[in-house]
């Protein structure tokens, strides 16, 4: 029997993907060294600056803000469904 598939686990995986996604922006950059790379790593996932040694929520936000957006829009669009269907 095909059970098909469950939105619920795509939405997970595309919050559980969502995290990842600027690491994998920060990795495959050219141009960077490593050490920068290591350094934009702790800013945009942490929000500390090393060089500076000062926090930065603009650069937090550029590391938690895709797994923030996927987190409203996976929680948004299924309460809005629910609310049209509730209609029906």
């Amino acid at each position: 029997m095909a059970r098909g598939f469950n939105m619920n686990s795509i939405y997970g995986a595309i919050r559980k993907v969502a995290i990842f996604i600027p690491a994998a922006d920060i990795v495959m950059r050219t141009g960077w060294s490593t050490e920068t790379k290591i350094t934009n790593g702790l800013l945009w996932y942490f929000g500390w600056d090393r060089t500076t040694s000062s926090f930065n929520w603009s650069a937090l936000w550029k590391g938690w803000g895709p797994a923030i957006g996927a987190q409203v829009v996976t929680r948004v669009i299924p309460a809005i469904s629910k609310f049209i269907r509730s209609f029906f």
